[in-house]
Order: C-alpha cells, then sequence, then structure tokens
C-alpha cells in the first residue's frame, strides 16, 4: 500500500454481510458491516449457476448475516474478507477501512438452493483463510472458507478460477448473487439472481484512487447480500469476487482473481488434502485451461479400492464410491452402507428414496433422525461421526421470513 487514506470520486460502501439483511427478530443489525440497498437489478432469477452459494453466518447480538460465494474446489468456497470479519466503518475509504480476524469457521454455513427457506440445508464451515499481507478493505478483501465436507458433485460443480489472466476493460462479464432484488426491502434477499451482459470498466491496475492494482471495477447492477459473489467470464470461469460499490449499486469493484494465484492454489492444496481428493487441475498446473485429458473440474477422485455402491456394508466413507457417503440410521457401525448423495429434486434409484434430513438414498421407510449420519469423504474422521448438514431453520431463517411477511402484509 502506498500514500495516505484514498477515497474514490464516489463514495463506497460493503455490499455484503449486512446483518440486516437476515437480522434475527428483536435483534439490531451490525452496524460495523454493510447497509440495506436495492440488490443485482435488471437480473434475473438463476436455476443453473448452482456453484454459486448463499453464506449465512451468526453474528452474535447483531443477528444472522448474508453474503454470496463460489464453489472452486469440492470443500472450498471463494467470497470476501468482509464476509468472514467485522470492519472498522460501513464507508469504506482505503487506507482506514480494516478487516478484523475472521470469526470462527464453524459460525458459517453454506447452501446453494435457488431460494433459501425453511426447508434449506447448508454445509458447515471448517476454516477460514484470509490474505496475510495486509488487513486493509481496499485490494484484499478476499476470503475462502474450507467446507467440512465435500459438496457432491450431484449437487454442485465446481467453477474454475482464472488464475492466469486477469479482465481487461471492456470484457463481458455476469454477476450472480444471492442479494436483494427489490430496493429497500431486505425480505426478499436470499433468491439467487443473475445478470449477464455486463462490462469491466477498468481493469486491474487502471482504476485510479480508491481501487487498488488487485481490483477492477465493473459495470452496475450489484449490491448487498452480493458481496463475495463472482464475476464469471464467458466461459464461466471466475475472474472476480465482489467487494464494494457506490452508493446506488453502480460502477461495484471486485477483487481479480488472477491477482491472488499463489494464495489460491495453496489453500486449495491444502483443503483437497483434507477432503481426501485430487486438487482440481488448475492448482497444479497453475493454468485456468483444463488438459486434454481431464476430468470434471474440481471433481473428487475415488480413493483407492473405494467401490461400494448403494447398500453396500461400509465402516468409513472410504468404503464407498465417488458420490456416496457411509449411512447408518442410528448411527452405529452395525447397520452402516454406502447411500448416493442426494437433493429435494434428486430420484433415487433401486427402491431408494431421498432422506433430505441427511442428503442420501435411504432404503424401506425412512428411520433417519436428527443423530443419523451420512459421513462424507474427506469430513470428520473417526467412524460415522455426524453430517456437517445443517437445516437454515435452525439458523433462524424461518423466524426471520416470517417476520419480514408479517411486516409487509401489516405494510398493505
Amino acid at each position: 500500500m502506498s500514500g495516505g487514506p484514498r477515497s474514490f470520486v464516489t463514495t463506497f460502501v460493503l455490499l455484503g454481510a449486512a446483518s440486516s439483511t437476515l437480522a434475527c427478530a428483536s435483534v439490531d443489525p451490525d452496524p460495523n458491516v454493510g447497509s440495506v440497498r436495492s440488490a443485482i437489478s435488471g437480473g434475473q432469477l438463476d436455476g443453473t449457476d448452482s456453484n454459486v452459494f448463499a453464506v449465512v453466518s451468526h453474528r452474535g447480538a447483531a443477528g444472522i448475516a448474508l453474503c454470496s460465494a463460489s464453489l472452486i474446489a469440492p470443500n472450498l468456497l471463494l467470497t470476501a474478507r468482509h464476509c468472514v470479519s467485522s470492519v472498522t466503518t460501513e464507508i469504506v475509504t482505503c487506507g482506514q477501512t480494516v478487516a478484523s480476524a475472521p470469526f470462527a469457521a464453524d459460525t458459517f454455513f453454506a447452501a446453494n438452493d435457488e431460494s433459501l427457506d425453511d426447508a434449506t440445508s447448508a454445509f458447515k464451515g471448517a476454516s477460514v483463510s484470509v490474505p496475510t499481507q495486509d488487513s486493509d478493505i481496499c485490494g484484499f478483501d478476499v476470503a475462502l472458507i474450507t467446507l467440512a465436507s465435500l459438496v457432491p458433485p450431484n449437487v454442485a460443480l465446481p467453477l474454475v478460477p482464472r488464475i492466469d489472466s486477469p479482465v481487461q476493460r471492456g470484457e463481458v462479464y455476469s454477476a450472480v448473487g444471492y442479494g436483494q432484488t427489490t430496493g429497500g426491502d431486505a425480505g426478499v434477499a436470499g433468491v439467487r439472481m443473475e445478470r449477464g451482459g455486463l462490462k469491466v470498466n477498468c481493469a486491474p491496475g487502471n482504476c485510479g484512487e480508491g481501487v487498488e492494482a488487485s481490483e477492477f471495477v465493473g459495470d452496475t447492477g450489484v449490491c448487498s447480500g452480493d458481496s463475495g459473489g463472482p464475476a464469471l467470464d464467458a466461459n464461466g470461469k471466475v475472474v472476480g469476487v465482489v467487494s464494494r460499490s457506490a452508493d446506488d449499486c453502480a460502477n461495484p469493484i471486485y477483487g481479480s482473481v488472477a491477482s491472488w494465484k499463489d494464495w489460491l492454489t495453496s489453500v486449495a492444496t491444502q483443503a483437497a488434502t483434507q477432503g481426501n481428493y485430487t486438487p482440481p487441475f488448475w492448482v497444479t498446473s497453475g493454468s485456468s485451461d483444463p488438459p486434454a485429458d481431464s476430468g470434471a473440474a474440481g471433481a473428487p477422485d475415488s480413493a483407492a479400492g473405494s467401490t461400494g455402491a448403494q447398500g453396500q456394508v461400509c465402516t468409513s466413507p472410504e468404503d464407498c464410491k465417488t458420490g456416496f457417503g457411509c449411512y447408518s440410521p442410528t448411527s452405529s457401525a452395525n447397520n452402516a452402507y454406502c447411500a448416493e448423495f442426494c437433493g429435494a429434486q434428486t430420484v433415487c434409484t433401486n427402491g431408494t428414496h431421498c432422506e433430505t434430513s441427511v442428503g442420501v438414498c435411504v432404503s424401506g421407510t425412512s428411520t433417519a433422525t436428527s443423530s443419523s449420519c451420512a459421513v462424507r469423504a474427506g469430513g470428520r474422521t473417526g467412524g460415522l461421526a455426524g453430517g456437517a448438514l445443517l437445516g437454515f431453520t435452525a439458523l433462524g431463517l424461518a423466524v426471520w421470513r416470517r417476520r419480514r411477511r408479517a411486516e409487509r402484509a401489516s405494510a398493505r
């Protein structure tokens, strides 16, 4: 960082983690992070980008906060630093607005449902990584959340971060996020929206005061709750991470993915070790273009000898094929079997059905309870540990939605 405090011609505000967006009843919003404003304006409902997640976090007395994130490996989410930390000021002044140390990893939960509701299940955080060079929001507003379990391929396939080439002025991109969709009404946040046909206003290093060399300025339409969400290039690769924008949501500033190549590959290597899978091709090659003979980007490989199919006896997730967990209806090793991961829209086969409370295809009449488990490969070790999915109802989302519905009804 050079020089003293700097500010852009337009006042910039943080775009996410606004506790007022998902505040629980009778809880004041966190004054340090974000403010309630309009959304990805001009966007549309997004039913295809399942690899863009909502990240919900507890903020203690401040309630619940919402951001967006990109899945870039089976257990790794790329988001904004101010989504995982508190910050000194909502109005960003470069050289003055700084982030605290990250909140505890187990306060973060992520899900990719098109619309978050009472039935939404979430993946729990296991660790959080932020750049160590500086805590300034300007230039360092990126973070990585490693999840406690793998996101199954049938739930989402990871995006590829474009680590080998920065964006260029005029380059077309699309924005995706879970932020608000009606100005001033936080009650409609939590729905994934997308807007395409946007253009980069200036490339990293060429944006002037208030924008660091590791950042670029986008087009428009990105606001509260969209922080941490991706800018996707024409090939669907992640080129930017939403940080902040002008008060009217114009000229959003993105962290440039290419500026963080070494840090991204380092943390992704650690996440792959934790998850017991082969790192995505971009981690080992340093290129965002896969080798001609590679498989799906970031898809976990089956462990050697892991051939267990649906219904076969298991003692750990390593006994089962990729996309299967070791499931027990009673959390006991005596009746555990390999079960395919599933979601609410999954059609299970061979006479099984999806038990959405634990996220696997089960046999016969459901006996799943809150203590049942479907252990994912590379998750917590030690036999049949508890699963990492948690319903968003437990996070207070249901309370918040009911409160917002009541507010809107009384206003009519």
